[in-house]
Order: C-alpha cells, then structure tokens, then sequence
C-alpha cells in the first residue's frame, strides 16, 4: 500500500512536469554578445558597417550611435519575443532591422524579433540588431558593456557584452 501510494505521488509530479514543460530558465541561451566600438557608421555594402567613419556629434564630442549583436538559441518548445534592450551607455536603445530596399541598405526599428521554438535567431551585420543612441560615454575595443534583454516569457536576462571592431 505504501509502495503504491508513493508510486502514485510520484506519477502526479511526472505528469506535471511534463505538462507544464520547462522553465523559463531552461529555454532560452544567449551567446556571443558583443558591440561594436564607437566611431564606426552603418553605410550600404557587404560589410554593413564601414570601420573609421565618424559618427560623433557636431561638436566633435561623444560618439552618436552604435549597434550591438548577439545569438538568442530558443531549446524550448514555446516562441518567445525580445521586446526590448535595456543599457545605460546610451540614451536610448532600440531594436533594428538592416534591409536592402532599392538597391539601398536602410535600418528601420522593430517592436520585436520573434525567437522561434527550437531555434536560433542571430541578431549580426546587415540583419537584426540592437541601436544604441545617443551614447553616453566612447567605448573602446575590449570593454565590456551590460545589457539587459526583456523576453516576453523569459523575463529579463542580463549579458555582458565585450566592445569589438567588425
């Protein structure tokens, strides 16, 4: 009876969990987080960045604008969505999309970038990416940058980006 009685406790939890899927915590990864160093503009082309053009403010002063990138694996079996970036090295921080209309690579900003089930989404050059505007400081190869994603089911996950050339 005691034998039974456990076997059927332990079937309940089993079913539950299987029911209810996984975590949060154990569905979405996100790797390679990185920002390009400041002084560098997004311009038409292959590369989509162009190293060494300038991109500070009229007085000479802060860099304007930058872009960062990352790798958002998605094990789970529910989409998710990156809703917004959050940083305090910039004004504001926007999600954005490189594409070629007209024979001309224009960026436009996304409420959103739909992370699919059992997935990978890579936010890179000429694609999807994060804007940074209005930074507040240089930044330099090798530093290192926090941001936090807000996912709509995961919640918020904080990355520490390293600041690289293209």
């Amino acid at each position: 009876m005691r034998i039974g009685l456990i076997s059927a406790v332990l079937m309940i939890i089993l079913l539950n969990s299987a029911c209810l899927g996984g975590t949060p915590e154990q569905s979405l990864t996100v790797s390679d987080p990185w920002v390009r160093a400041s002084g560098m503009v997004e311009m038409s082309g292959e590369s989509g960045m162009e190293a060494g053009a300038d991109m500070h403010d009229q007085a000479g002063g802060l860099p304007v604008n930058t872009a960062g990138y990352l790798l958002v694996e998605n094990v789970g079996d529910q989409p998710d969505r990156l809703l917004r970036v959050e940083s305090d090295i910039a004004e504001a921080v926007e999600l954005h999309i490189s594409e070629i209309e007209d024979d001309v690579m224009k960026m436009r900003q996304v409420e959103f970038i739909e992370v699919p089930p059992n997935s990978q989404v890579e936010l890179k050059p000429g694609g999807y990416h994060i804007m940074f505007i209005g930074l507040n400081k240089s930044l330099d190869m090798g530093d290192r940058v926090e941001m936090r994603l807000i996912f709509e089911i995961y919640g918020e996950l904080a990355v520490l980006a390293e600041v690289r050339a293209p």
